[in-house]
């Protein structure tokens, strides 16, 4: 009778935490309400907008900023990702992301206007992204620091309309790899985008959170969750990212991932928050971590 209760109240605690995680998803996860993260765009001026018919140098930065902004301003996109891998130097970049370096090159501007233009209408821009995956891994994995950072944020934006053929692509490339390193780098926001790419990219997927485990994914998102414990609205978001490890597309337990997730010593990680002033959704949603973690009977 006893065993009957428990598993009655287990199954009961795991229907609400179904029904409470469903409703956490629908939370919008907006880039630009980021802690410590100031709006994606700064300024954006038009003084490159000049004609070229003047410029007679093709591999001069005027000419290829004016022809870069000729084709944003036409929208022509499939021209601009073939910009992307020009490494000419450029000076003084008047569109940026708040946080990010500032595009050096005139491959890394591009990639900032198609940053822009990503976040506002994503399905227009995926196609053309799709077709650069490979050279946006390279940027991410060997690229300058401006490269990195402003392909991390167009991936972010991509991976949200993604086909199932291009995250295929992207676990072929082994993007879980280029991603974890920077889970604990000095800087905060590339430290959560990666971590939030990440998640989108194995959320529901059983291959994807296999290969994401095999980085040792689990590892570095706990150790992330260690480091971000005092900041509320990130904790917040990195606990729903270990409740997606855990679960498959149904949101029921994932007995394996549990186990290689218990195996990153998340117990000491989760027992030493400081669960004071906590609000009720962060609370909820540890519980809900912890649930998970107890499922099975064997661990405790």
């Amino acid at each position: 009778m006893g065993c009957c209760q428990d598993r009655e109240e287990r199954e009961s605690g795991h229907f609400q935490r179904k029904k409470q995680r469903r409703l956490i998803l629908k939370r919008d996860y907006d880039l630009d309400n980021m802690k410590d993260q100031e709006t994606m765009i700064i300024k954006e001026h038009s003084d490159l907008s000049m004609s070229t018919e003047n410029i007679t140098e093709p591999d001069d930065e005027k000419y290829l900023r004016a022809q870069l902004e000729g084709y944003k301003s036409d929208k022509k996109w499939s021209e601009i990702v073939k910009m992307i891998s020009n490494r000419t130097e450029i000076t003084e970049a008047k569109i940026y992301i708040s946080w990010a370096e500032k595009p050096k090159t005139v491959g890394s501007l591009a990639i900032a206007y198609l940053c822009k233009e990503c976040k506002s209408d994503p399905k227009v821009i995926a196609p053309y992204i799709e077709e650069v995956l490979p050279t946006l891994l390279t940027s991410i994995k060997m690229g300058t620091d401006d490269l990195r950072e402003n392909s991390l944020l167009l991936l972010f934006y991509f991976v949200d309309v993604a086909s199932e053929e291009a995250i295929s692509k992207l676990l072929k490339l082994s993007i879980f790899k280029a991603l974890v390193r920077w889970f604990l780098c000095s800087k905060p926001e590339l430290r959560h985008i990666s971590a939030d790419i990440c998640d989108k990219i194995y959320r529901g997927r059983k291959e994807a959170q296999e290969a994401f485990l095999n980085e040792q994914g689990a590892v570095k998102l706990v150790q992330l969750i260690a480091w971000s414990s005092d900041q509320d609205e990130v904790l917040f978001d990195l606990l729903g990212y270990l409740i997606d490890l855990m679960q498959d597309a149904n949101e029921d337990p994932l007995m394996e991932n549990i186990r290689r997730v218990h195996e990153s010593m998340v117990w000491d990680i989760i027992r030493n928050i400081d669960t004071t002033e906590k609000s009720q959704e962060l609370m909820e949603q540890l519980d809900a971590v912890i649930r998970l973690l107890s499922y099975d009977e064997g661990f405790s």
